[in-house]
């Protein structure tokens, strides 16, 4: 999104300094890219002390490469990496960066914090994804800037409408996690026929999920397995319900508005969402806030839908 501004202005140059973290990836290195390292195995399978020592290595050569091209103006993507160069940034550049927050990261601990206060109060300006985020930051004046940008290929559709069939279908649609949350519907869908619950997508932590989908055998809940992006408009138009029902525990994912937001926007179908969280805030009448945790039935998702 900030590429496309920044090449919609005449006469403006830039690069993109990336934490260059799995090498698997085979990101270009071709300017405008430029890559700074990750030393020894790569992030995904490397010990502590070793994501300790790159993320300091990751700071020094961001400040290196910042002073020998001499920018005018920083963005700053996300808070992580503000924190690791708040002095650097706080004394050399006040006023000509800008902090893009996506997610909560370690705003409990007090050093961090305090850091984090610092660099925020110089920025020229700081976005945030989602409204509900100035719960943990430190006070500032924020911008929503919503994680989201509208692909020319996709097109909204013009209403809502019920999938084909008399069950009400459930979809799991992206990165499959939050496994307490889907067996706990799954225990409940299973007891009530007038659902089906599908989940497209790879697991992100282990066969948790699926494991538990094979030992219920129940032929309403299905593993659909991975999707293109191409698949999308078809995996939206065979749902009914979006799952988005993560708790509401941890900051992570009490305050975060998910791509699910966005998707059940384009696509006109309601969210199936935690209470007491910024979706179900956002989302307001075109969401049902389930508490897993408690409810025993699903009468009243299916009354309200």
């Amino acid at each position: 999104m900030y590429e496309e501004i920044l090449r919609s202005v005449p006469g403006v140059e830039y690069d993109v300094l990336y934490f260059d973290r799995d090498r698997s990836l085979q990101e270009t290195k071709r300017r405008p890219y430029i890559a700074l390292p990750w030393y020894g195995k790569g992030a995904l399978a490397a010990p502590k002390y070793e994501k300790a020592l790159n993320f300091l290595l990751y700071a020094r050569n961001a400040k290196r490469t910042i002073q020998k091209n001499r920018y005018d103006f920083l963005i700053v993507l996300t808070t992580f990496p503000a924190v690791l160069l708040s002095g650097f940034l706080t004394k050399r550049y006040p006023g000509r960066y800008l902090v893009d927050i996506r997610d909560y990261t370690q705003e409990h601990f007090g050093p961090y914090y305090r850091m984090e206060s610092k660099v925020l109060a110089g920025a020229a300006m700081r976005a945030i994804s989602s409204p509900g985020f100035v719960n943990f930051l430190p006070p500032a004046e924020y911008c929503v800037c919503h994680n989201f940008t509208m692909e020319e290929s996709v097109t909204a559709c013009p209403a809502f409408t019920k999938a084909a069939g008399e069950k009400v279908v459930i979809s799991y649609i992206g990165s499959i996690s939050y496994e307490t949350q889907c067996k706990q519907l799954i225990e409940l869908v299973e007891k009530d026929d007038r659902f089906i619950f599908r989940f497209y997508g790879n697991e992100a932590n282990g066969t948790e999920v699926s494991e538990y989908v094979r030992r219920v055998h129940n032929d309403r809940i299905q593993m659909m397995g991975a999707f293109s992006p191409g698949d999308r408009p078809a995996i939206y138009g065979a749902s009914d319900l979006v799952f988005n029902c993560y708790g509401n525990e941890s900051p992570l994912v009490k305050y975060a508005i998910s791509n699910k937001y966005y998707d059940g926007a384009i696509y006109k179908k309601p969210l199936l969402v935690s209470p007491g969280t910024a979706m179900a805030e956002c989302a307001g009448p075109y969401a049902y806030a389930l508490d897993l945790g408690t409810v025993r039935s699903l009468d009243g998702l299916w009354d309200w839908y």
